[in-house]
Order: structure tokens, then C-alpha cells, then sequence
């Protein structure tokens, strides 16, 4: 049985752009399946449009998230971070991202205890990407239930590299301060094909509401399935040019859609019988 699964984070593109929401409850999804009786679910199959196309397209929208749930700050709550800074330290992050053909937007959350005011300053190899200012919080008699952090949200600029890295350096004011890294996301564009053996999830915040030709590299012997209604899941039927997959598709909506090829694919583990 081979379906369509989507675990328990929440890793969301719309026609505004992406959206993230990290399950603190839980690292796992739950599927239920019926064995014996009527036949179950298929996955339907879904013809490539006839009409002349409007959009062209040959690069897709993607990301990475970044996020660790290490530290409670105040032992109760929702509030979960990673990696801790204590004050003048600092972390570098790398990445490589096969087929790049955009810059890179980093969306960085971050978090400062320090009573002094904290400070992350972003870089890019020797080149200053920019910085999160945080407030002082408060310290000292009749603090006890008040604020214990203080956190803000920033996106910057990352140059057009496949392989990159950047830092992260925490300035608390003074020895002891503290810093925390709650998440960070990489938004980007690449070239659209299907990428090794894995599978390769696409979308293309442009087509919405207009008649899209997808031309997919590497991928003439792949499957296409559109994945937009997870319930619902339909396998996109495509022609070939040399390695190129190439259909036509329009929705109201933002369409998802992923290639892959193989059989190695995820397993899932039976929890019980119900």
C-alpha cells in the first residue's frame, strides 16, 4: 500500500506565502486503515488540461525550517526554544541547496533573557546580514511574576549560494546573559525537477487562478501526484520531452504537487488494532 501522508507539523504555502506551526504536542501522525469489507480509498487520476496555458514554469517555491524544543523558560506554557547563546557566543548554520536560482529569505525567531537588552547579530562570512534588538527585561525586587523574556521576529537576506552558511552571535550586555534560537526558515526558489531518488515536493505561488504548463526535469519516468487536498489526492497524468514530465493544471487555489520515483519509500509502524 503505498498513500499520501502528511506528519505532524504544519509546513503551509499560500497564495500570501508559508506559514509554519511546529506540533509541541506530538512527533507523530496517526492513520487509521481498514483491512477487509468494501474496497478503501483510491487515489483517483487527474488529466492534464487541453487549453492553451497562460503560465509557463520551470522553478518552484520551497523551504527549510529550522526548530529545536530544548528550553521551558518559565517551566509551563507553549514556549519551547533550541539552541541556547550564552552572551558572546555564537552558532553557524549550513546548508546546501541543490538547483537554486533565487536569493534567500531567513526568517529568524529569536529570544533574549538578558536583563542589559540583547543583541543577535546575523552574518554571512565576513559580510553583516543584520540584526534582532531585543528589550531589557526586567530584573531586581518585585520581578519575580513578571516578564522573563523577550522575543521578536526578522527576515533577511541571503545571497544566491547552493552551499552557504551564516552565524548567529548573541550580545547579552554582560557574562551570564542568555539567548535562544526558537526557529529559523529559508525561503526560496528552485530550478523544478526531481531532484536524486527522493521524492520532491513542488508549488508555484504565480499559478494561482491561471492555466500552468509545469515542465519537470529528471522526471519522464517519475509519478505526479497532486497533493492539494491531502484527503484527496490525485495522480497528475503528464507527456514526455526527452526528461522532462510537462502537464497543464489551474485552481483557484495554490496547487502542491509531488514527483517521486522508486520504492524507497517511508514505512509506516503499526501502533494497535482499534
Amino acid at each position: 500500500i503505498l498513500f499520501y501522508g502528511v506528519g505532524p507539523d504544519q509546513n503551509q504555502w499560500t497564495n500570501e506565502g508559508f506559514s509554519y506551526e511546529k506540533n509541541i504536542y506530538s512527533d507523530t501522525a496517526y492513520y487509521f486503515i481498514r483491512v477487509g469489507g468494501a474496497n478503501g480509498k483510491r487515489i483517483e487520476s487527474k488529466s492534464s488540461l487541453t487549453e492553451d496555458a497562460s503560465l509557463a514554469v520551470t522553478s518552484f517555491n520551497d523551504h527549510i525550517v529550522f526548530e529545536e524544543e530544548e528550553t521551558n523558560l518559565i517551566s509551563s506554557g507553549r514556549g519551547w526554544y533550541g539552541d541556547r547563546f550564552n552572551s558572546g557566543e555564537g552558532q553557524t548554520y549550513s546548508h546546501q541547496i541543490n538547483g537554486l536560482n533565487s536569493g534567500i529569505d531567513l526568517v529568524l525567531s529569536a529570544v533574549s533573557e538578558s536583563s542589559e537588552g540583547g543583541i543577535f547579530e546575523i552574518s554571512n562570512g565576513s559580510d553583516s546580514v543584520g540584526s534582532i534588538e531585543l528589550e531589557e527585561v526586567p530584573d531586581g525586587p518585585g520581578t519575580t511574576y513578571s516578564i522573563k523574556a523577550f522575543q521578536e521576529v526578522d527576515t533577511f537576506s541571503l545571497p544566491n549560494t547552493n552551499d552557504f552558511d551564516f552565524r548567529i552571535n548573541f550580545d547579552g550586555g554582560q557574562s551570564g546573559e542568555r539567548g535562544y534560537l526558537d526557529y529559523y526558515a529559508l525561503l526560496f526558489t528552485r530550478n523544478l525537477r526531481k531532484y536524486n531518488n527522493d521524492e520532491t515536493h513542488f508549488r508555484v505561488l504565480e499559478s494561482v487562478g491561471q492555466v500552468t504548463q509545469y515542465e519537470i526535469g529528471n522526471a519522464s519516468s517519475a509519478t505526479i501526484w497532486n497533493v492539494t487536498d491531502p484527503a484527496n489526492v490525485e495522480e497528475q497524468s503528464f507527456s514526455t520531452d526527452g526528461a522532462k514530465a510537462i502537464f497543464k493544471s489551474q485552481d483557484s487555489a495554490l496547487e502542491e504537487f509531488v514527483v517521486f520515483e522508486g520504492s524507497d519509500f517511508p514505512t509506516p509502524f503499526i501502533f494497535r488494532s482499534v
